[in-house]
This record gives C-alpha cells, structure tokens and sequence, in this order.
C-alpha cells in the first residue's frame, strides 16, 4: 500500500536479459496488461485495471504498477475485467442510521440475561438497473463461562442480475453516501468493499470449489478513506432523517434523482464541502454558491439559461418553503450568497469578504442546500421546522443574532 491506501505492485527486473523481456516491454511501453495475479503462501490477489505508476534505475530496474481494482481472491479465469454479481459496503454512520438494532437482551430472572442476536428484515428497492439493500450484520463469538462479544454493522448491497463491474457498483453506491453525508452533515467515508459472485468461489484443498462467498476488495477512489479517521460521534448522533423516515420509497426516490446529470451536479459541490474538500472558507462558498445555483436550474421546469444565480438560489427557498424571515427576506438571503460568490470570483471587485460573512454565508447555504432534501423526498412540512430548530440549522441562523446583523433586501449585512 502506498501512504493513500492505494495498492501497488514492485516489479524488479534486469534490462537487457532476455528472461526480462516481457517485464521490460510493460515499462518501457507503459503498457501493462490489463489484469495481474499475485500470488503469495497468504493467498491470492487479481488485480484489474492495471496502469503503468513509474519506474527507477537503468539497469537493475524496479517498475511499479498501480491497479484500478485489487480483488483478494483466486479467480476461476484470468479475465480482462470482471462482472460482479454483488457489492457489500460499509461506510461511516450507515449503522447509527438504520438503527435495525439486531442484539436483544431481557432478563427472565435473577442471575441469567438472555441476547438474541437475529439479523433484521433488509430493506430492499430496484433503481438505477441495481437491486439495492440496506442489511445489517451482527457477527459474534462466544466461550463457554466467559466471553461473548457481538458487533453490528450496516452495509449498503447492489445486486446486478447480469453481474457489474467494480467500478459500476461503486457509482451505482454513490447516491447512498452522498445522502448520508447532507442528512449528517458529516464527512462520511469508504470504510470496505466485499464482493460476491461465482468467478471468485470459495476453493477447497480437494475437489470442486464451493459456492461463492464474500471477498474483500479494494479500490483505487475509496482506498484512502479506510486510512482516514472517522468524525468524531457527536457528528452522527442526530441525522436531518434516518431510515424510518424514508423507508424503501424514499431511497429509491432519491437513486433515481441522482440519475438525473443536472441533479447531480448540483448536489456533488455541496457533498465535497461537508466531506471536508477545503479547510479555506473562500472554495467553500463559491461551491455551496455553485452547488444552489444548480440546483435552482434543476428545479426550473423550462430549466432556461441565463438566469442571475440570486434567482435560482431564491428558487431552491421558495421550493423548500424554507421561512428566512428571523435574518431577512428570501431574496435578500438570495442575494447575500450571489453576492459574496461574485465578489470572491470577479479580481476586478475591490471589496472583498471578511471573515463573518464568509462563515455566516458558509453555514447558511449549507442549511439552504441541506433544506432541500425535505422537499424532494415527499417529507411532511413538520420535519422541515424540526430541523431548522435544533443542531447546526439552528446554529446557522442563530449566528445572524448573536453578530448583531441581518440581511437587507439588497444582500447586504447590515447592523441590528
């Protein structure tokens, strides 16, 4: 692995010795084939999307290779890339948010404590050409007269009939993660990749392989989440809506939204802000800024163009039904967000932001675009006003009162 989690390949090799012709024709070409083996007494390793990384020394020479996906298993054939029946993946605050609650204790007299450990009904939807489940595992162990110890753990399943590959499972997740993220407000990471399909079996030290089972799997986007931390648990104590709220209906709703490009490029920018794509407030707000302005243009059913940025952010408030009135009028709110966008973008505006305005536009368009989702996926009007109530919404508005401004109908701060 390199310092990113990434999987890389060292192959030594002498130049100009026949026995390393073939090892030298992948480098000096830069042309790899598509899929390598590695084989070691631990195991087996199929690497696919092999790509040429770099390579050091003249004669005595190590070449380093860098595969797209690394699947640690055998395969039944050596193929240029892989249809994957199943993908199994955890990510970061999945499990809190299901709340399946799979172990169960009850004390049916003094001294004896009953568990029951019993997975729960997964819950299941088709979109997208995927079969989508949210399962939840709870392996355990037990000693007799000692120990037990059981862990649960929420994943997020795609099932393709006709198989996918690696990488087509991974987009198809996507919307998954991008939901959690807004609805916690929280960087939410790849935590593994398991796969299950026949071209992996389980094999046996004697006769025919087994059915197969799930393998992990490593790929080259996610790999460097698994070596990142996890926020910390205060970030997902309380999400925007959990799993009761949306139910199958709202999942699928919302895989299917993401389907749309113009959807979808609206939500990304304000997704990577929460995922922590910039320390620096500026980036943030012009993306929060470009991520509304989007999303305004999805939301316009002739979706023209040219409309000013203010009107399409004063679209996405309107269709929210999100009240402003505690910090000024929606347009002005509308304004304030293109405004500041425009002044960090244009060199020739003389005026730049400072610091309270830049943080108080950052939350409150992270509120705006958070908002958005109550409307989109059929929620009653009552969870839109819980959530402007209470955590960092709450915040974001109270900041406005306790820096003594409000918004004028201009976009403009001004003194209270």
């Amino acid at each position: 692995m390199d310092q990113r989690g990434r999987v890389e390949v060292e192959v030594p090799f002498i130049d100009g010795i026949a026995q390393f012709d073939q090892a030298t024709s992948w480098f000096e070409n830069r042309e790899p084939p598509e899929t390598l083996l590695f084989a070691a007494p631990e195991g087996m390793a199929t690497m696919t999307g092999m790509r040429w990384a770099r390579h050091t020394g003249s004669t005595f020479v190590t070449g380093t290779l860098r595969p797209d996906c690394t699947i640690l298993g055998r395969p039944r054939s050596v193929k240029s890339s892989y249809k994957l029946r199943e993908m199994m993946t955890n990510v970061d605050g999945l499990t809190r948010w299901t709340n399946f609650l799979p172990v169960k204790t009850s004390d049916e007299k003094a001294g004896t404590v009953t568990v029951t450990v019993a997975a729960p009904e997964p819950v299941s939807f088709r979109a997208a050409g995927f079969t989508y489940s949210i399962v939840e595992n709870a392996p355990w162990s037990a000693r007799s007269g000692s120990r037990f110890h059981v862990e649960s753990e929420a994943a997020i399943v795609t099932r393709a009939y006709r198989g996918a590959t690696a990488e087509e499972h991974l987009t198809a997740q996507w919307p998954i993660r991008a939901l959690l993220t807004l609805l916690y407000a929280a960087p939410i990471r790849w935590r593994r990749h398991r796969i299950r399909d026949d071209a992996f079996p389980m094999w046996m030290l004697a006769g025919r392989p087994h059915s197969a089972i799930f393998t992990d799997l490593i790929h080259v986007r996610t790999a460097e989440d698994a070596t990142l931390p996890a926020a910390e648990d205060a970030s997902f104590a309380v999400a925007a809506l959990d799993l009761a709220d949306l139910g199958a209906p709202g999942l699928r709703r919302w895989v299917t939204l993401y389907q749309d490009d113009v959807f979808r490029r609206a939500v990304e920018p304000a997704v990577e802000v929460l995922n922590g794509a910039s320390k620096f407030l500026e980036p943030q707000v012009m993306m929060l800024a470009m991520a509304l302005d989007a999303l305004g243009f999805y939301r316009d059913p002739g979706r023209k163009s040219g409309t000013a940025m203010w009107a399409q952010i004063d679209r996405c408030i309107s269709a929210a039904n999100l009240d402003l009135s505690r910090i000024g009028s929606s347009q002005g709110v509308a304004r304030l967000i293109a405004n500041t966008n425009n002044d960090l973008k244009h060199p020739d505006r003389l005026a730049r932001p400072d610091h309270l305005r830049l943080s108080l536009v950052a939350d409150l368009a992270t509120t705006i675009f958070r908002s958005q989702l109550f409307d989109l996926l059929s929620q009653p009007e009552k969870r839109l006003r819980q959530f402007v109530t209470w955590g960092e919404a709450a915040q974001a508005f109270a900041a406005f009162a306790r820096n003594e401004v409000r918004v004028d109908d201009g976009g403009h701060l001004v003194s209270t």
